[in-house]
């Protein structure tokens, strides 16, 4: 396995969409709403934990992107209710 600083420098190298489209061929998503999910995370912890993340757990990662989606699709219906 290569180590953390290792898969930092590659990060640090590639941009921001070539980040998110490794991340989304990793765990196999193309739904807008697991799209939106990923670009959260990412903001929430930065694209290159989160690139990370895919590159060496991606079972978490797709865990996390799922239970992102839930939550987000719990709030829109907290906020039809009100």
């Amino acid at each position: 396995m290569s180590s953390y600083k290792d898969i930092m420098k590659k990060s640090m190298k590639e941009s921001y969409s070539s980040m998110m489209i490794e991340i989304a061929k990793t765990i196999k998503v193309n739904r807008p709403d697991e799209l939106n999910a990923i670009r959260d995370l990412g903001e929430e912890y930065d694209i290159g934990r989160v690139l990370y993340m895919a590159r060496t757990n991606p079972k978490a990662l797709k865990k996390a992107v799922d239970e992102r989606v839930k939550e987000r699709k719990q709030f829109g219906k907290a906020k039809r209710v009100k």
